[in-house]
């Protein structure tokens, strides 16, 4: 009876983990199989205590002497372990995939922004430059008055 406290106890522990990484992880079809087969071993193991509490009771008194509840429940209990297993290295594999993505779209924004921002300066300084401007040539005249006899030839 404390073992299957016990393992209650365990499975109730970890439902509020999966239930957040199945939440935080809704759209990967991957994890959510992963998550359905640890529910899938949860139910699993409900008709096995079922079973377990409805023999007679000398079975009861003799299956619990000799440990045979352990046999059946030890299957399933380590299905569930190996699947919480998988479903945490899911969760940080897909963490590391999306982090990687994100540093890749946010790297190529930055390099958009930054040949933006050269391609402007460009733009900018070949106006400054650009000798057609009208106000630039006026300018170049009004200097070239002002400018003392047999200077700027």
């Amino acid at each position: 009876m404390e073992k299957l406290i016990s393992t209650y106890s365990k499975l109730s522990d970890s439902l509020p983990r999966f239930d957040k990484l199945s939440a935080a992880f809704k759209g990967n079809p991957d994890l959510q199989r992963l998550t359905g087969l640890i529910y899938t071993d949860i139910l699993d193991f409900h008709p096995e205590t079922y079973r377990f509490f409805l023999q007679k009771s000398w079975k009861f008194f003799f299956s619990t002497l000799w440990g045979n509840s352990d046999i059946r429940f030890h299957d399933i209990l380590n299905r569930l372990s190996e699947h919480s297993k998988l479903i945490e290295i899911a969760a940080q594999t897909i963490d590391i995939v999306e982090a990687r993505q994100a540093f890749l779209k946010m790297e190529r924004e930055w390099s958009k922004r930054e040949d933006e921002s050269t391609m402007s300066q460009l733009q900018a300084t070949l106006r400054w430059l650009d000798t057609n401007d009208e106000e630039q040539e006026n300018k170049l005249d009004m200097l070239y008055s002002r400018a003392h006899d047999h200077t700027c030839g």
